[in-house]
């Protein structure tokens, strides 16, 4: 039933998989380099120390969907190193109380790295007249829930 909605769906909006390609393939590495090198030239992009979850038995450092733990906020246990799904409160790995591995269940540790950050919050005025513009077709459950993270203040983005 749902796949033919969504078929359905794809092609009302004219949408079909005529050009797929991999997140790793030319394309991507291109339009990747082109924002970066945009984004970086006009000072948008830097470098910043910081801590991450590294686990000693894999030796690497965890991605927040490697790593879960319980919420330090509404004690859920068994929670993602990236968001609560009890509270929905936004996490970053090293959040996490009594944190465990996914790939080994070994208990990781804080390590310092260095990241590049994208100025995200210097946008922040911006999007919030974008997301309240009345011709912003944005449905008003995730409007107000961008408003909820605009008024607590937007954190500078990692992306490397």
């Amino acid at each position: 039933k749902h796949w033919k909605e969504h078929q359905e769906d794809f092609r009302k909006y004219l949408v079909d998989y005529n050009n797929y390609y991999h997140t790793d393939g030319p394309e991507n590495k291109e339009l990747a380099l082109w924002f970066y090198n945009t984004f970086n030239e006009k000072g948008y992009i830097y470098r910043k120390k910081m801590l991450a979850v590294y686990c000693e038995d894999c030796q690497r450092y965890l991605p927040d969907r490697f790593v879960k733990g319980q919420c330090p906020y509404c004690e859920a246990e068994d929670q993602y190193g990236d968001i609560c799904e009890k509270c929905s409160t936004i996490l970053k790995g090293v959040d996490l109380v009594n944190p465990k591995c996914t790939l080994c269940d070994a208990t990781p540790h804080e390590k310092e790295t260095e990241h590049y950050f994208f100025k995200l919050k210097e946008f922040s005025l911006d999007l919030k007249a974008w997301i309240n513009n009345p011709d912003c077709l944005v449905q008003k459950d995730i409007r107000n829930w961008v408003n909820s993270w605009l008024e607590k203040g937007l954190e500078d983005w990692c992306i490397s």
